[in-house]
């Protein structure tokens, strides 16, 4: 007898936990999400994508993805270890492979930790206004206070004679 589609992940527990472990442990066996779907009675495919997301996502913490991130690391670096002298030596037999290699885990660890982002660019679009108070403030600063000079009255009649 087969159980209705839905029956077995609301009989493993009542919010899915263990059907979810299920549904993890069978795609990383490599199963698709079809038969997933099949040997947990799920309506669909789709719902065992959830499944799988979701029991994936429970046990993620951004800790997790701190020691995760550093385990990484220390591999990549440990094998860059074993390939750095022969990469180092140009007279060594294998040093153009193994420069390969090493420029291929220097690049990953460089992905690991972000480094190859591009840098932001933060463009400031001013307004009417900043602009009006800016170039009155430069205009200023490179005018000359103008000074007001005396008028003398003779010296205009003088040139009329």
């Amino acid at each position: 007898m087969t159980m209705p589609r839905g029956a077995r992940l609301a009989a493993g527990s009542r919010d899915g936990t263990r059907a979810g472990a299920a549904a993890v442990e069978l795609r990383v066996a490599g199963a698709s999400f079809a038969a997933i779907a099949e040997t947990l009675a799920l309506a669909d495919a789709r719902e065992a994508l959830m499944l799988v997301e979701r029991e994936l996502a429970s046990h993620l913490s951004d800790a997790s993805v701190e020691v995760q991130r550093a385990e990484a690391s220390e591999r990549i670096l440990t094998l860059l270890t074993n390939v750095w002298d022969k990469a180092n030596d140009p007279e060594h037999p294998e040093h153009l492979p193994a420069s390969r290699i090493a420029l291929a885990l220097v690049d990953r660890h460089i992905r690991l930790h972000g480094l190859d982002r591009p840098t932001e660019i933060v463009l400031h679009t001013p307004t009417a206004a900043e602009l009006e108070r800016w170039v009155s403030a430069v205009t200023a600063a490179q005018m000359p206070a103008v000074v007001e000079a005396d008028v003398v009255e003779g010296f205009a009649g003088e040139l009329g004679r």
